[in-house]
């Protein structure tokens, strides 16, 4: 699968790798893997959540996007995304800087896409 982690961005920055950026989660029973990988970058906040789930003997992943929301900790009125803490086979939850944390089914976030979100 395409990740955004091949931008230019990491090969001018030495000090910073892909593997930086990059937060697997399991669920307890295994069968799902959330991949959570942050973009840096200077445009604005860049977060891909791919999901892998076992579907028999076959591995199948999707993209699904955080929604970002405008708090109080934002500056310069830009969004931000919220962090993921813990994942089931069925929903992420997911908490903002401001501490509002929500809890949803993977489905309804998903973008339906095979591409990963790229800075700009």
């Amino acid at each position: 699968m395409e990740s955004a982690q091949s931008i230019d961005h990491f090969r001018a920055n030495p000090d910073e790798k892909p593997a930086d950026f990059i937060k697997p989660l399991l669920s307890n029973s295994g069968k799902t893997l959330l991949i959570v990988e942050e973009i840096p970058n200077d445009c604005a906040p860049c977060t891909n959540c791919i999901l892998v789930r076992i579907n028999g003997t076959d591995l199948k992943y999707d993209y699904a996007t955080l929604p970002d929301r405008t708090t109080a900790q934002c500056r310069y009125a830009i969004s931000e995304q919220p962090k993921v803490i813990k994942i089931t086979d069925t929903t992420m939850t997911y908490r903002y800087s401001d501490g509002v944390t929500k809890t949803e089914k993977f489905k309804p976030i998903g973008r339906g896409e095979k591409r990963p979100l790229f800075p700009g």
